[in-house]
């Protein structure tokens, strides 16, 4: 009997055994099954609008896998949709539309990264300051971008005082992602020479990307290329925070998770630095954090910027680089100079961190990042003026820091770091920290 019994479970420990093999078998073969079908835009718990850039604009009919609808009928025509979760076949779409509003949480995403192309041509033309995907509801908490390609924007502003965000803009988001996307060719000309007698400021926030008041924002694998800002603003004060991409945050925004990983900045420029008046112009790439900040795997060559060639964090938390590289980046100012004058001096010919307006003490570490032949430069010029400008400096071939009072107390850790060839140069006035 007792044997018998021995056999009996010894038959159940190894009929459990198998069972248990294959429910972990099944486990895993599931989530590489949907890995990889998310590594393609194809997320299964999504139920998808089919869009081609042939395709419907019937809203009532469009939609199916044999019937795809255009882009703007899919954005903007599916009023009985919830979530919009749009699946783009290859192909080049033309972005006419402007001045609306999507109204629902987003996802566009394909099955063909790289192969989808949105072109800005025929918006651009219409010098419209109103964004192409402008998410501007408090009923949007999500936008998700997988794949997609944005090009082909220039434009010309003349009259325009400000604007922020002509790709995307949104705010009040809980997540914002894009993942795999390039934005690349993309250009904007302002010219307020012509404009007599208007006391206005020109404020640009994030020129083609402007997310404000984030819970979480990712960008991974993604690439910005050959971006420029141009302009002559006269007499008129400019003011540039990111002419890339904007992110900004207040302090009303908890527990703020940033995340930006193996993404690449190349060739982003702001162009035309000559002005008779104030202004700030902060990064290729602004970013305004309140939580946790982290860049990894990034790199950023070749930008062009006034504070921060590539890149100007306002950090009120938290800011962890690894892995990145800042190499050949460059902070310049070029300064017709008069008595009554007053221009920013450039700092950070790669990098400007400025901690501002906390209670807690703020902390960034710099682990494993390359600063090469990046440089902070000041070229100017004396006008009517029989004094030397003196207020300017140019501060921090690689790198500048700036604390403000209530941040006493912060912490700064650079660790296992290379600056090779970093340089600071002012023409005769004064230039501090060739790296650092």
């Amino acid at each position: 009997r007792r044997k018998k019994q021995r056999m009996r479970r010894l038959g159940f420990y190894l009929l459990f055994l198998s069972l248990s093999c294959i429910f972990v078998q099944w486990i895993l073969c599931t989530n590489v099954d949907i890995g990889e079908k998310k590594e393609k835009g194809n997320d299964l718990n999504l139920d998808y609008i089919y869009v081609s850039s042939n395709g419907s604009m019937n809203s009532t009919s469009c939609g199916d896998i044999s019937l795809p609808c255009s882009l703007e009928t899919a954005l903007f025509e599916k009023q009985n949709i919830t979530e919009l979760n749009l699946m783009l076949s290859s192909g080049i779409y033309n972005v006419g539309w402007t001045n609306r509003t999507i109204l629902r949480n987003v996802t566009i995403t394909t099955n063909n990264p790289g192969q989808v192309i949105l072109d800005f041509s025929l918006v651009s033309a219409r010098r419209s300051i109103f964004p192409a995907f402008l998410f501007n509801s408090s009923e949007v908490k999500s936008v998700r971008f997988y794949g997609i390609t944005f090009t082909n924007y220039f434009t010309i502003f003349i009259e325009q005082p400000s604007y922020s965000g002509l790709i995307i803009h949104a705010k009040q988001l809980d997540l914002f992602w894009l993942d795999t996307c390039r934005f690349s060719n993309l250009t904007v000309q302002t010219n307020l020479e012509t404009i007599i007698g208007q006391p206005y400021n020109h404020t640009i926030n994030g020129t083609f990307i402007s997310v404000k008041n984030y819970k979480q924002l990712f960008i991974t694998n993604t690439y910005f290329e050959n971006i420029q800002l141009s302009y002559n603003p006269g007499l008129n004060p400019m003011f540039v925070n990111g002419a890339s991409i904007g992110l900004f945050s207040d302090s009303s925004i908890d527990g703020q998770i940033l995340n930006i990983t193996n993404c690449s900045w190349d060739n982003n420029k702001i162009d035309g630095i000559d002005v008779q008046d104030i202004f700030e112009i902060l990064g290729a790439f602004y970013v305004e954090s309140t939580g946790v900040a982290y860049l990894n795997g990034n790199n950023f060559t070749n930008n062009l910027g006034v504070k921060g060639g590539a890149l100007y964090i306002l950090n009120r938390g938290e800011v962890a680089f690894e892995d990145n590289r800042f190499i050949n980046n460059t902070a310049l100012s070029n300064v017709s100079y008069d008595d009554k004058a007053y221009v920013s001096s450039p700092n950070g010919g790669a990098l400007m961190i400025r901690n501002e307006r906390s209670l807690n003490k703020l902390q960034i570490a710099i682990n494993n990042t390359l600063f090469e032949g990046n440089t902070v430069s000041l070229n100017w010029t004396r006008l009517r003026s029989t004094l030397l400008p003196q207020i300017y400096q140019a501060k921090g071939g690689a790198m500048s820091f700036i604390s403000s009072e209530n941040s006493i107390g912060s912490i700064l850790s650079i660790k296992n770091c290379n600056f090779i060839n970093n340089q600071a140069n002012a023409n005769g006035l004064e230039a501090l920290g060739g790296a650092v």
